[in-house]
């Protein structure tokens, strides 16, 4: 998964409360607040860099990076690879810092690019490059490092997010199949293949679960029509799953430091 986005300069600060925010206590490490990355450097204080953006730039380029791989890949590494790719694409050398979280079930990289070519013109970025472009780029890199994932693997994963209360892979599917009226229908769909056929399970599954979650309504035998909140509720949902599951592991921590301090008093 990736995600792009930007942030025009309002001059009030809120870029260096977003960088905050990335380097939070135990976003990345078990105790104390994270340090980031650039190209050639790591402990980078995040908050100081963007500061310094925020001075005069107009606006700041904001990515999450989150490979189904991570467990098997650098993090930071692909970050740097994924960057490099960038700046061949783009034409321009790019200014940037990042910092690899592991605070959710999925280790992810916030990276953010300062809104800046190299020849001092606002950095812009084209819809589909930022809709597709940087998603393949980061595939590509995977796929070199890892080899091309086999048909069996892609589906294992995919059939794992089957009932994830998170926008998934499944989800887009049925977004790209869905009509004008949000109806996904499996009617008159013929798999053309073993693998086909489970994708079509797969998601007629993911539908019934929607369901129950009120985000899609059954229309007949083999048809439902998508909630116009399908995406927002998700990821909404998926914010505050991962909200839910930091503050746990924060308590948790809480009660065994108490108790190892009550260890320490009765010796």
């Amino acid at each position: 998964m990736v995600k792009a986005s930007f942030r025009r300069n309002r001059h009030n600060g809120g870029w260096v409360k977003h960088a905050r925010y990335l380097v939070r206590e135990r976003a990345q490490l078990e105790h104390g607040r994270g340090l980031g990355f650039d190209r050639e450097r790591e402990g980078l204080d995040i908050v100081a860099t963007v500061r310094q953006w925020e001075r005069g730039d107009q606006l700041v380029w904001s990515l999450i990076i989150s490979p189904e791989d991570a467990a098997r890949i650098d993090l930071q590494q692909h970050a740097r690879d994924l960057i490099a790719g960038m700046e061949q694409d783009l034409g321009t050398r790019l200014e940037w810092v990042a910092i690899d979280h592991h605070n959710t079930d999925d280790a992810h990289i916030h990276l953010l690019i300062r809104g800046v070519r190299q020849d001092g013109q606002v950095l812009t970025l084209d819809r589909d490059y930022v809709r597709r472009g940087i998603r393949e780029l980061s595939q590509e890199l995977i796929e070199r490092k890892l080899g091309p994932r086999l048909e069996l693997e892609v589906l294992l994963a995919r059939g794992r997010t089957i009932e994830r209360e998170q926008w998934t892979e499944i989800d887009r599917a049925l977004e790209r199949r869905a009509g004008d009226d949000r109806v996904v229908s499996f009617e008159n769909f013929e798999p053309y293949s073993e693998g086909a056929k489970v994708r079509r399970q797969q998601e007629i599954e993911r539908l019934q679960f929607l369901e129950k979650l009120g985000l899609a309504r059954r229309i007949d035998e083999r048809s439902w029509e998508l909630s116009a909140e399908h995406e927002a509720e998700l990821r909404k949902r998926q914010r505050e799953h991962d909200i839910l599951k930091t503050r746990a592991r924060e308590r948790q921590r809480e009660r065994d430091s108490d108790r190892d301090r009550g260890v320490d008093l009765e010796r």
